[in-house]
């Protein structure tokens, strides 16, 4: 090897484990960042774990620790949308209880009930109450039954939670507006 090719061949030898201490260094440090994020999920909020974890993705976007703040942060947002929509899940969830109930007592008695008491207490232990705390109404018709919950407001018509869930003869027929049992 001539003079001056040992030299520059050891020059890049030594940028290169430069190099790769630099990013194995920052790989640490993003691993680092992402498990506070992480921690922040249990001992502070989501929001605030989802802050650190955009963070992550931002200051070292090729990393694996950045792919796993992108699926932490993809979780973070389901769970938040969820929480956001809960009550009215629940409510919705209450619906189908007394619905259910309806359909059960049909299939025992030959015929739907004529009242919400009539199915308690073998296929309801109890009224049943949405998440706010009202009670979910049932009511027969002509031809079988409506159940209807009036959302966070108990008044029929609204919007958001306070938006009207009907059930008649177990199909849902309305979201919203004026119904009445």
């Amino acid at each position: 090897m001539p003079g001056w090719e040992r030299p520059v061949a050891l020059a890049w030898l030594l940028a290169a484990v430069l190099f790769l201490g630099l990013v194995g260094c920052s790989s640490r440090q993003a691993e680092e960042a992402f498990r506070e994020a992480v921690a922040l999920e249990e001992t502070a909020s989501l929001e605030a774990a989802r802050v650190k974890l955009e963070e992550v993705v931002r200051r070292w976007p090729d990393t694996p620790a950045a792919e796993d703040a992108r699926r932490e942060i993809e979780w973070i947002n389901a769970v938040l949308e969820a929480a956001a929509h809960g009550p009215s899940l629940e409510a919705w969830d209450a619906v189908r209880k007394v619905s259910r109930a309806a359909e059960e007592f049909r299939l025992a008695e030959g015929r739907y009930p004529r009242s919400l008491e009539e199915m308690i207490p073998r296929w309801l232990a109890g009224p049943v109450h949405d998440p706010w705390g009202n009670e979910v109404r049932y009511a027969p018709t002509p031809d079988g039954y409506r159940v209807v919950c009036y959302g966070s407001d108990g008044l029929p018509g609204g919007q958001g939670d306070a938006t009207d869930l009907v059930v008649e003869n177990g199909n849902e027929v309305h979201r919203g507006g004026h119904p009445s049992p």
